[in-house]
């Protein structure tokens, strides 16, 4: 049996805790699968759990840190949960058959307080769905005019649409 991971033991406890019904799910050799199945007012539900460990750039930031020095650093909101999305989605599908539902679980193992920034955050998450916010600004050639601000739409880089992904729901 393999090592489990935190995010794994943390799931396993929250739903012994809430009398939730899970099995793991047992892996293939050739294809990767989900992780666990659970059933929830009598319906089966798929679940996949990603767990977000530090990168190397994190590695290298935490440690600075932890040393004293003062430095500034960023990332690029919803990118890890972005790319955990379109992962998983392979996954789940497979054994969904398009029947069964399914539910990403997201844990953020990056260690605090060195970073300031949680990749669950939900400005994270909901731009790893919807895209980064889009507003069109219509300036006109007279510097004295204000400028019209259009609506905010949803933009690009968006995890979730009507025509991909669509065995996650928002």
């Amino acid at each position: 049996m393999s090592h489990k991971t935190k995010s794994e033991r943390l799931f396993e406890a929250f739903c012994n805790s809430n009398q939730i019904t899970w099995e793991q799910i047992v892996a293939s050799s050739t294809q990767q699968s989900p992780d666990y199945k659970i059933r929830l007012s009598g319906q089966d539900i798929i679940v996949e759990i990603k767990q977000f460990d530090p990168n190397e750039e994190e590695k290298e930031t935490i440690r600075k840190q932890q040393q004293g020095e003062s430095l500034a650093f960023g990332i690029t909101p919803g990118d890890r949960i972005r790319k955990a999305i379109r992962k998983s989605v392979k996954q789940l599908k497979r054994l969904s058959n398009e029947k069964t539902p399914t539910l990403l679980v997201v844990y953020d193992n990056v260690m605090r307080p060195f970073m300031p920034f949680s990749h669950t955050s939900d400005y994270c998450v909901m731009t790893a769905m919807k895209g980064f916010d889009e507003v069109k600004v219509l300036l006109s050639k007279d510097p004295k005019k204000t400028p019209i601000f259009g609506e905010t739409v949803s933009g690009s880089e968006r995890a979730l649409r009507q025509d991909a992904n669509t065995t996650i729901s928002i």
